[in-house]
């Protein structure tokens, strides 16, 4: 099972909504404990929770290779130009709070239409910390915070899990696509 947020948008209703991600109206009543169907919000952030509809073909690392938090800091790739295609499906929307280890977060918005898997990418720090994203996958209008601190994973929210806070104002933040290309970037103000 597979957890995203969705974002309502001005017309929205339950029933396109459960339609458009191949989901019931009860399931997404349940999961976000609407008591009223008919009361739905521009703005409101909706769980989706759907089975995985294929395994992911990636083949797994031996268990040495597996990365367990932090790495040797590395440079930042310097080429931070969006996808040759033109279009950013996922934007690095803000970095909020940065410095502050108990509310650092980034902010990733999608773009577009469709779903697109972040299983495999990368948010890389300045310094060279790398945040690997687990299977998530963000659809039309979702969005994820990435906070620096330790926390539960939601379809919404995912830990770093570190001890100190990653950014400071004028770090760029990179992430990296599955194929280790850059995707976007974003200055902190």
């Amino acid at each position: 099972m597979t957890e995203m947020a969705y974002t309502v948008q001005a017309g929205d209703t339950l029933g396109a909504i459960a339609v458009k991600f191949n989901v019931t109206v009860a399931e997404i009543t349940d999961s976000n404990e609407i008591a009223n169907p008919d009361a739905l919000e521009v703005g409101q952030v909706l769980i989706i929770r759907r089975p995985l509809i294929a395994p992911t073909t990636q083949t797994p690392l031996p268990a040495e290779e597996i990365d367990v938090g932090l790495e040797t800091p590395t440079s930042v790739p310097t080429d931070i130009s969006p996808p040759s295609s033109g279009e950013t499906r996922v934007t690095i929307d803000s970095v909020i709070a940065a410095g502050d280890l108990n509310s650092e977060r980034v902010f990733l918005k999608r773009v577009g239409p469709g779903e697109i898997s972040l299983t495999g990418w990368q948010l890389v720090a300045e310094n060279g910390e790398k945040f690997d994203f687990p299977q998530i996958t963000l659809f039309e209008n979702g969005a994820v915070f990435i906070y620096s601190k330790e926390g539960q994973t939601t379809a919404v929210a995912l830990y770093w899990a570190l001890d100190h806070s990653v950014w400071k104002s004028g770090d760029t933040v990179v992430l990296l696509d599955d194929q280790g290309q850059v995707h976007t970037s974003y200055q902190i103000p």
